[in-house]
């Protein structure tokens, strides 16, 4: 066989397995799984908070009451003996991180009887994330996370020294080596939005935010090409409306293309409009609902884009800037909100007016819209 054909054989197998196993993960989902998965749910990250850091220490050897006694005393206690009820009494209760090291060393100090013998002490501080450690003793591993938050850590510090001989009053010649390990860990309090469920995601086993939930609202219906904006169209108007426009022009020294934000609209377009703005302001525009949320921030991006927030007036059924017939014509305009005055000033000159100047809300207004008489 050729190398060439064998090549062959081998994409093709490649593609094959590649395509099965494509197909095993969409016939392995479930309905209730996230939709990035191959379900039909919606899913979130949860919200977390992590409360307090609680730390702890532990020198890394045998558990002696010996050293028991010396963690109690290191830590501004008073040990009571092993066979008391409670064997350390006065120790500090909490341990903050600024503590550990201090605590470390005053306890190796004492439990090796320093007192002015060399001694030497090293602190690594908290481990980054793929580093580990291990103990015999203490605790061994490395960081830990939960959703991207961490929720426990090791940390190690390690002494050397000599002791102090009462018998010769002199140091030991011999050098004695430990290690102390602080452990932190913190809870993290996890919940969800409204209308999403807390569980482990059976792929990552992280903690999911998901809903079942399917948003009410039906999407805006396809219209396609959507331009923003909207090339001004004024070759489509009355000859009335594009001498006002004319007339506006020269009074207010502006281009068209400065003073108009739109002409002439095809039945369609203003049909889309009228959808936009009904979805967002009727539907859309007060509702919390999570499921809606991808829709709600797609419905808002139109609304914004083709600027209806500059009116409160829905968009008309039947509009002057789509009058239909034998030749689609529009009898109206619109201009840039920075314009209104100037329409007003030159209304008289003109001969146009603004039926709904503005108003303060709640009343409708349109000011933006433009009448030639």
């Amino acid at each position: 066989m050729s190398p060439a054909r064998t090549a062959l054989n081998g994409v093709a197998r490649l593609c094959f397995l590649l395509i099965l196993g494509l197909f095993a993960v969409s016939a392995y989902a479930l309905s209730e799984d996230c939709t990035q998965d191959g379900g039909q749910a919606t899913c979130t990250t949860p919200i977390s908070t992590p409360g307090p850091w609680k730390h702890h220490l532990c020198d890394d050897a045998g558990a002696y009451f010996i050293r028991y006694a010396m963690w109690c005393t290191a830590m501004g206690g008073t040990w009571m003996g092993s066979n008391a009820p409670v064997w350390c009494v006065g120790a500090d209760p909490t341990l903050e991180e600024s503590e550990l090291y201090p605590y470390a060393e005053t306890f190796e100090r004492l439990i090796h009887n320093v007192q002015s013998c060399s001694f030497n002490g090293q602190d690594n501080g908290w481990l980054s994330q793929g580093q580990v450690i291990n103990s015999w003793n203490c605790w061994s591993g490395g960081p830990v996370y939960q959703n991207g938050i961490e929720v426990s850590n090791l940390r190690e510090m390690l002494f050397t020294g000599q002791s102090y001989n009462t018998s010769t009053q002199s140091c030991n010649t011999g050098i004695w080596t430990e290690r102390v390990m602080a452990l932190r860990t913190r809870q993290i309090q996890t919940g969800c939005p409204d209308g999403y469920t807390l569980r482990s995601s059976r792929f990552t086993g992280q903690l999911e935010c998901y809903s079942m939930e399917t948003c009410p609202e039906g999407d805006l219906s396809p219209y396609d090409p959507d331009p923003i904006p909207r090339p001004l169209d004024i070759v489509n108007l009355t000859d009335r409306a594009k001498d006002a426009i004319s007339c506006l022009a020269i009074c207010s020294g502006q281009s068209h293309t400065a003073l108009l934000s739109s002409a002439y609209r095809p039945v369609a377009y203003q049909d889309h409009l009228r959808e936009v703005w009904s979805k967002w302001n009727d539907k859309l525009k007060n509702n919390t609902n999570p499921a809606c949320a991808a829709l709600k921030a797609k419905v808002k991006k139109e609304f914004d884009d083709h600027k209806l927030d500059a009116s409160t007036l829905k968009p008309s059924r039947t509009s002057c800037h789509s009058i239909t017939g034998q030749q689609p014509i529009g009898s109206c305009f619109d201009v840039n909100s920075s314009f209104i005055e100037t329409v007003d000033l030159c209304s008289t000159r003109c001969d146009v007016y603004r039926p709904w100047p503005y108003l303060p809300k709640p009343r409708k207004s349109d000011p933006i819209h433009v009448l030639p008489y």
